[in-house]
């Protein structure tokens, strides 16, 4: 039950730190729920997943896992827009990238959705 109470009381700190615009703040709620997913199901982590996370530290905000069972994507807030040739220069030089290891950039849309008709 606590377990529980925690990622929700979590999730709200993340919807605050969305809100605000801290990125900070939202990468420890990142981090935070990646350790309660840990908790929850100890051993879930893979060596490889631990290793990747400790090797770019310094270079995030927070980081978890994410997709079914809690795998599929690993989620990289970055301190850094463009990021990407930095991470894949760390993990080379620590002997952690992987040739199945895809990377794909994401944001987020200001905007929101917009609908458009043509001919209406």
């Amino acid at each position: 039950m606590g377990a529980a109470e925690a990622l929700t009381d979590n999730a709200v700190s993340a919807a605050e730190a969305i809100r605000q615009g801290d990125l900070e703040a939202l990468g420890c709620c990142l981090s935070r729920y990646w350790a309660q997913k840990k908790c929850m199901a100890e051993g879930c982590e893979p060596e490889l997943v631990a290793n990747i996370f400790s090797a770019l530290e310094d270079l995030l905000y927070g980081c978890s896992l994410a997709g079914a069972g809690g795998g599929g994507f690993m989620v990289l807030l970055t301190r850094h827009i463009d990021a990407e040739t930095s991470i894949k220069e760390r993990l080379r030089s620590r002997g952690l990238l992987r040739d199945h290891l895809a990377f794909h950039r994401v944001g987020v849309d200001k905007v929101g959705l917009t609908v458009t008709l043509d001919g209406f």
